[in-house]
């Protein structure tokens, strides 16, 4: 199996790093050319969002007051 994800992140549970069957990689998802660039521009409308309207369109539920 393969795993780019951890729950304590950035340390790694030792017992996963010692199973047989496991590949353990960092999250490099988001490494493609095109989501890149989704990314940008979402980050760029969230920018302009704020400005304009005082909020982005990608809240943070855990940041909302």
């Amino acid at each position: 199996m393969g795993l780019d994800v951890f729950a304590t992140e950035p340390s790694v549970d030792p017992r996963l790093v010692r199973l047989p069957n496991a590949t353990l990689l960092p999250h490099v998802g988001t490494l493609a050319q095109d989501c890149m660039l989704e990314m940008e521009v979402r980050a760029l409308l969230n920018i302009k969002d704020y400005l304009e309207e005082g909020k982005g369109r990608d809240i943070v539920p855990e940041l909302v007051e």
